[in-house]
């Protein structure tokens, strides 16, 4: 099981890039920290699917990175 510790909209992947927001952010991190995932793919999905659901249509190809801790407590990074 792994829970879900922060996820990140990265920059410099649009060319509108000013257009991501904190709510953009908000959104996606919401849908992943504190929550558990069986896969981290499953996790990834889970911020991307809050993501494109607040952001603007032109941004919608921006980079997200997810970080979940494993049950031994290390880190797992995705995305």
């Amino acid at each position: 099981m792994l829970i879900g510790v922060r996820a990140e909209i990265k920059h410099g992947y649009t060319g509108w890039d000013h257009l991501i927001d904190s709510q953009d952010e908000a959104s996606a991190m919401d849908a992943v920290a504190g929550q558990s995932f069986r896969r981290s793919s499953d996790a990834l999905r889970a911020a991307s699917v809050a993501y494109r659901a607040v952001c603007d249509r032109r941004v919608r190809g921006a980079r997200i990175r997810v970080t979940l801790r494993g049950a031994y407590g290390d880190l797992v990074t995705v995305g």
